[in-house]
């Protein structure tokens, strides 16, 4: 089978526990043969698609080595340190591709007894953590959920720059030079942000971000030095934006993103702070474009920031987005008070008065909202062949970088659609 893990260092322990059988007929008539391991310490190599894999320690992918997790393997957080500072966190100073595949996720949870609701944004585990060093990252066809522990001070949040004590964001990245593909992976039931950029050219596509923060939190928080794309993603129920960027920080290139073709539902609502977004945020000296944005039963709607904290205005477009909200507030916010977007600058949005502009999602009753404590995955949010959010969106412009090769395989990011949304039809 070929498959193998290499240690690197007396640090190390991988123990074996269970037996890895021949692939014998007899074998083969009990089902899949599971490989459970247990990691600390440094790790490299490959870790199978048959492993579950436990982690009660830190690991970390040391410097100029890579690891890879192939198609249907479990990584599970445990321990006594669960949800405090010491809680185990999966760090990478090399190299780190996760690659899924359609039906065979790679999961990174916890213990099938912390996977509560009451769990939902208590931050059990540290997250993947990615020093400056690490300068390709892929994530593709996985679900991480219950990331968010405090850090401690040995952390590689810390050492990124955030402080001691915060939670720990579900991933960081932080190279300048590096490249990071985030692509048809699932990302929920996180403490704060579930994705902070401080750097790279990155393609962020066809996700699907849900409970993300619980009083706080972007899905998606890009920062200075970071170029690229983030498009075809599910948000839901998230504390506070989908996508937020801003160049604050002292990297260069200046930040300059493409947000484009998302549907965001329910946003918004957990964060009490007057003015912070739900859906689109653009700030800081950030410059790029937002179009083709489904807004649907969130607090606010594209937030474009002038004033002190202005974006780089002579170079950000944002127009295109398709509003729909079942209470006034909602309909008073389209265009957020604390931001300077109106109907001259975005004259190709689509809003209206409460319960104008249902997008009639395939299964999905906008007449809920704000809901909480159910399963997205319950839903369509694909549009129903009578959906008026079909046609309409703005097509004439290209990603920011159409395509990244990481670890030698090509991600793609896919150019714009008329749809507004992620989906279209099914």
């Amino acid at each position: 089978m070929n498959k193998k893990i290499t240690l690197l260092g007396l640090s190390a322990a991988m123990l074996f526990t269970a037996t890895f059988s021949s692939c014998t007929k007899d074998k083969e008539d009990e089902g899949p043969q599971f490989l459970n391991l247990e990691a600390s310490g440094p790790v490299s190599g490959t870790w199978a698609g048959n492993s579950i894999v436990t982690i009660t320690d830190d690991v970390v992918v040391p410097e100029g080595e890579t690891l890879t997790i192939d198609a249907g393997a479990k990584v599970i957080f445990a321990g006594d340190n669960l949800g405090t500072a010491e809680a185990p966190e999966f760090q990478v100073r090399g190299k780190l591709f996760i690659l899924g595949e359609p039906g065979k996720l790679v999961h990174f949870t916890v213990e099938d007894a912390n996977q509560t609701e009451a769990n939902r944004y208590l931050g059990l585990w540290g997250g993947i953590q990615c020093a400056a060093s690490c300068n390709e990252l892929a994530i593709n066809y996985a679900r991480i959920e219950y990331a968010g522990a405090p850090a401690g001070p040995n952390s590689i949040f810390v050492e990124q720059g955030e402080d001691e004590g915060d939670p720990r964001y579900a991933i960081i990245f932080g190279n300048v030079d590096g490249k990071l593909a985030i692509h048809n992976s699932e990302i929920m039931n996180t403490t704060d942000d579930a994705f902070r950029s401080l750097g790279g050219k990155m393609s962020v596509v066809n996700n699907t971000f849900a409970y993300i923060g619980e009083t706080g939190g972007e899905a998606l928080n890009i920062k200075s030095g970071v170029e690229g794309d983030m498009a075809y993603n599910l948000f839901f129920s998230c504390a506070t934006n989908g996508t937020k960027w801003s160049n604050s920080g002292s990297r260069t290139p200046q930040t300059n993103c493409n947000s484009y073709n998302n549907t965001f539902v329910n946003c918004g609502w957990r964060r009490n702070k007057e003015g912070r977004g739900a859906s689109v945020n653009i700030e800081k000296g950030a410059r790029g474009m937002s179009y083709n944005q489904l807004v649907v039963n969130s607090k606010y709607g594209v937030r474009l920031v002038g004033g002190d904290d202005a974006a780089d205005l002579a170079n950000t477009v944002c127009d295109y987005s398709f509003y729909f909200g079942n209470e006034q507030i909602m309909v008073d916010e389209f265009y957020p008070t604390h931001g300077i977007l109106d109907g001259a600058s975005s004259p190709n949005d689509i809003m209206g008065n409460i319960n104008d502009n249902n997008p009639n999602f395939v299964d999905y009753d906008v007449a809920t909202g704000k809901l909480e404590n159910v399963d997205v995955f319950d839903y369509d949010f694909h549009l129903q062949t009578n959906s008026t959010a079909l046609t309409g969106g703005f097509t004439n412009f290209s990603p920011k970088i159409s395509s990244l090769t990481i670890g030698g395989v090509t991600y793609t990011t896919p150019g714009p659609s008329s749809f507004y949304g992620a989906f279209g039809t099914n």
